[in-house]
């Protein structure tokens, strides 16, 4: 994510030619991004990434925890 968001912030991204790496017949899909397009794109792309990451450590933890307390041996009351 640092790397991403390195990226997105000092790399020049241009977005002119995004088209050109599809067959012609599917050009016309990628033609309407523009450099402002393309940068919301990846950002909300990185966004998600960030999100990701947040929830999936939290499923960690709580599967640890879990697993934890699952595992624990039983304490006798009143014995």
């Amino acid at each position: 994510m640092t790397v991403a968001a390195w990226i997105f912030v000092a790399f020049p991204l241009n977005f002119a030619h995004v088209a050109d790496v599809v067959p012609t017949p599917f050009q016309f899909i990628l033609s309407w991004i523009t450099n402002d397009i393309g940068r919301i794109i990846v950002a909300l792309a990185l966004l998600a990434s960030v999100i990701a990451v947040a929830v999936d450590s939290v499923k960690l933890v709580w599967r640890v925890f879990a697993r934890q307390f699952r595992d624990a041996p039983e304490i006798a009351v009143g014995a």
